[in-house]
């Protein structure tokens, strides 16, 4: 995925478990456009990820992905249209696609611009 998002002009910051994505998160919350994750990770899950993010940055736009059903999900997750989730197994075109809705509905950056993701899943999609 990190690959899949910097050959489309992202600058990606790559964590390895939940509790690293929130220190990272943390250290560059100001550069950090978009926070990507799986609703699975190791040391903190995607859920607890975005609680912890949303509590002190509530406009940053998060998806989450998961192998698991949407219906899973919390409906107040998608209260915000800057929340959005992605079921596995995705290609690119969606992965982009749901990158950029959310960029956009964000309004952090015009179509055009390149955005700083925050990619917080060390596995390869799908």
């Amino acid at each position: 995925m990190t690959q899949q998002l910097e050959a489309h002009g992202y600058r990606v910051l790559s964590c390895v478990d939940g509790e690293q994505a929130l220190r990272t998160f943390e250290d560059n919350a100001d550069g950090v456009d978009l926070v990507i994750c799986d609703a699975i990770m190791p040391k903190m899950g995607g859920w607890a990820l975005h609680d912890a993010v949303v509590a002190t940055h509530p406009d940053v736009p998060f998806l989450i992905c998961s192998g698991y059903a949407a219906e899973t999900l919390s409906a107040d997750f998608f209260d915000a249209p800057t929340r959005a989730f992605l079921a596995k197994p995705f290609n690119n075109a969606d992965l982009q696609r749901e990158v950029r809705g959310l960029l956009e509905a964000s309004s952090k950056r015009t179509p055009s611009e390149p955005a700083v993701g925050g990619l917080m899943d060390p596995d390869p999609v799908g």
